[in-house]
């Protein structure tokens, strides 16, 4: 796989910088040549995420960056590490079960958007996801 843009590295602490992630990996999906209706998937991913690591891991950090594969084409690869206590149950928050009184959706609805989800989490790392989206 080869990476075609300078790794953007946003650090997580507060619920303003949720929103301004949102908005520069959105702007890196349009540079991409990404359609409206993805670039507000991939921005309501990000958000959903990025507002997990203040809901749940205080602190930690958005990476997304342009790909580009032999097979799959051009895409965005996006990776988010909280430094929480972890996901203690990662079936149950991929449900529609809601740990803090919302609708739930959260990761699910991600899963759903993207075309590529990976979920790694324990009580001593935090919880990590790497998504993918594939323009073709």
């Amino acid at each position: 796989m080869k990476y075609l843009a300078d790794l953007m590295h946003h650090k997580i602490n507060r619920t303003l910088d949720v929103h301004y992630v949102t908005m520069e990996v959105m702007h890196l999906a349009q540079k991409i040549g990404f359609n409206e209706v993805n670039v507000s998937f991939i921005g309501t991913s990000i958000s959903e995420l990025a507002m997990n690591i203040i809901k749940y891991g205080v602190r930690g950090y958005i990476n997304a960056e342009q790909i580009d594969d032999v097979t799959r084409g051009v895409g965005i690869a996006i990776e988010v590490q909280d430094y929480g206590p972890g996901i203690a149950d990662i079936k149950l928050a991929l449900s529609d079960y809601s740990s803090s009184g919302t609708l739930g959706l959260g990761l699910q609805a991600v899963k759903r958007m993207m075309d590529e989800f990976e979920i790694l989490s324990d009580s001593e790392n935090g919880t990590l996801v790497r998504v993918k989206k594939w323009l073709n």
